[in-house]
């Protein structure tokens, strides 16, 4: 009788992990993705955006477009990096 009621909570500690990585991975997907997705595109829009404005103003065609393109991807980056880091923490 133990050694069933044993295996019967190993098996609903399978089942709980098994509907919490479902969850994670098909219920909570579209926040994750538009997250990653905002991260990548509101740092684009504003530093590349910002940089082909100021291109524009100052006459330095393209230098500050592409500055600020590199600058939008390495903070796109880091932001997805950490959004993913979160995630894996708590499974």
């Amino acid at each position: 009788k133990t050694q069933d009621k044993v295996k019967d909570i190993e098996e609903i500690k399978e089942q709980e992990q098994k509907e919490y990585l479902a969850n994670l991975m098909f219920q909570g997907h579209f926040k994750v993705t538009l997250r990653v997705f905002l991260l990548v595109i509101v740092p684009l829009a504003v530093l590349g955006g910002g940089g082909f404005l100021l291109d524009g103003y100052f006459g330095t065609k393209p230098f500050l477009t592409v500055f600020g393109v590199i600058l939008a991807f390495a903070c796109s980056q880091a932001g997805t990096v950490s959004v993913i880091k979160r995630l894996t923490e708590k499974s």
